[in-house]
């Protein structure tokens, strides 16, 4: 084998390999764009998910909160009723 045809069927070989090899490369590229938007999705998703909890525990707070003034009050009433019961009321 003489030089040329050495060097001819290096150049053939890089010539040939040089489209796979771009693929590759656009493939990895677009592999980190996919990870990169993946990643933003996610901890977007994560934050609101966060924030939608922390207001559903407020929220919780105050129907608890609104519940034992609802209680206190039924529980005042039915005091009321039981000392001084009304003349209105059907007897049971």
């Amino acid at each position: 084998m003489n030089l040329e045809t050495i060097v001819g069927a290096c150049v053939a070989v890089i010539i040939a390999g040089m489209p796979a090899m771009i693929a590759l490369l656009k493939i990895k590229e677009l592999h980190i764009a996919v990870n990169s938007a993946l990643t933003s999705f996610i901890a977007a998703t994560k934050l609101e998910a966060d924030t939608r909890f922390a207001d559903l525990k407020e929220e919780l707070v105050h129907v608890r909160h609104r519940n034992d003034q609802l209680f206190d009050q039924l529980s005042a009433i039915a005091q009321a009723t039981v000392v001084a019961p009304s003349k209105e009321l059907p007897p049971p």
